[in-house]
Parts: structure tokens; C-alpha cells; sequence
């Protein structure tokens, strides 16, 4: 295919140049522009003159002579940037420690690791006030107040579940059970009188913000006992 523009006439005087665009070699030349071929008309020899060149555009302009310009607009379809996705540091893993001070629970400490969005549940067990004493099978609420052994237990229970926000800090709920035994008393189970301690328990719901930085945030529960929580995201 073949291009061929003809620019206007500046005066009766200089006759007007043409420029032609070679769109055949423009299609397969190894060049942007392809092949730039100028025609012109020189007053003052009255002769023609052709000038071509390839992979660039020269422009000529003789003394006398009136020459045109024709861009040609080549439209490049631009390649896709490439959207960075950076890695969300928020739903990686957690590790938190909570520490307890009480004089109802005694102290412990307890480190885990957890991602955003989860719960996790741990317990301490130690041995009540007063010793540990075997615990029948029949009595009442066995499950709370005794171990695997059969013999009485003091036990903590902690759920925690914790969510990262944007900012970095940890939205925090945890949720504190204590069980102990009291003393024995007399029960009668099915007919038969038995020596059952007696569960002595507190549960409480406790939520706050904290950093994730390895920072401490104490919360006291309403027996007086002090949860120390520190997080950090690994």
C-alpha cells in the first residue's frame, strides 16, 4: 500500500513539495519509521531530486525550494506495568506470651505462636492448696477439679484469639477459667455417700489493643489476678 501527501501550495511562486511515505517498506524495513522519501522540485534548475533515507527522517530544503513536513503517527501499544503485590506481614504468625501472677492461681507462664484470626487454647495445671487427694469417679464436676491420674488439680484454661489490624497493633480476647477444689464434703450419689471435693471456680472475659513489637500490656482481673500479654509478629 502506498501513501502519498501532498502539502498546499505556499505562493505562485515556489512550487510546492510533496512528501511520500513508503508504507510498503514502513511495514517490513527494519526501521520505526520505515523509508522517508522527499520530492522535490528545485525553481532554479527545474530539475527533481530524491532523497532517501532509512530508520530516520532528514529534512531538506534547498535555496528556493518550499518544502512540507508529514508526520506520521505510529501508535505503540505500551506493555502492562506490573501491580506489585506486596506480602501481607499481618497474617503471619503471631508469638505471644502471657504471663500470671495470682495468689488464687499461683504463677505461670505459657509462650505460643497463633496467625491473625485464630484462637488457641492452652491450661496450667499444679497442685491445689492443701495437697492432692484421690477424687471417685461418681462425684460431681470430676472433669474440673482432677487429672488424668484421678487425684485433684488445680487447673487454668486460656483462650486466646487475637486479630492484626492494619496499623500493626493486635485486637485481643481472652478468656480466663480457674478451677480448684475445696475441701471434701459429703455427697450422696446414687445411694451412696461419697467424699467429693467441691469446684471452686472463676471465669472471666477480658479484651484490649496492644502492640506487636514485643511491648507488655497488663490487664488485673476483678480476684486480683494480673495477666502480663506481650506479642510479636516473627
Amino acid at each position: 500500500m502506498r501513501c502519498t501527501l501532498r502539502a498546499p501550495r505556499v505562493s505562485h511562486e515556489k512550487p510546492a513539495a510533496r512528501v511520500a511515505l513508503d508504507w510498503t517498506r514502513l511495514a517490513r524495513g527494519p526501521s520505526l519509521l520505515g523509508a522517508v522519501v522527499f520530492i522535490s522540485r528545485d525553481g532554479a534548475n527545474g530539475g527533481q531530486r530524491m532523497i532517501d533515507r532509512s530508520g530516520f527522517a532528514q529534512f531538506c530544503r534547498p535555496a528556493g525550494t518550499a518544502f512540507a513536513l508529514c508526520f506520521c503517527m505510529v501508535s505503540a501499544h505500551a506493555t502492562p506495568g506490573i501491580k506489585v503485590m506486596s506480602e501481607v506481614a499481618n497474617d503471619g504468625p503471631i508469638k505471644y506470651t502471657v504471663k500470671m501472677a495470682s495468689k488464687a492461681w499461683g504463677n505461670e507462664q505459657e509462650t505460643r505462636t497463633i496467625r491473625s484470626g485464630q484462637t488457641d487454647d492452652f491450661t496450667w495445671q499444679s497442685k491445689p492448696p492443701g495437697g492432692a487427694q484421690n477424687v471417685p469417679d461418681a462425684c460431681p464436676d470430676v472433669g474440673s477439679i482432677r487429672n488424668a491420674s484421678g487425684v485433684t488439680v488445680r487447673q487454668v484454661k486460656i483462650r486466646f484469639a487475637a486479630v492484626i489490624a492494619s496499623n500493626g497493633d493486635a485486637d485481643v480476647q481472652m478468656n480466663f477459667q480457674g478451677h480448684t477444689p475445696r475441701a471434701a464434703t459429703a455427697v450422696t450419689v446414687a445411694g451412696k455417700k461419697l467424699q467429693c471435693p467441691t469446684d471452686n471456680s472463676f471465669s472471666q472475659m477480658t479484651h484490649f489493643t496492644m502492640p506487636t513489637g514485643g511491648a507488655e500490656k497488663s490487664v488485673t482481673l476483678s480476684d486480683g489476678t494480673k495477666l502480663t500479654v506481650s506479642a510479636s509478629r516473627k
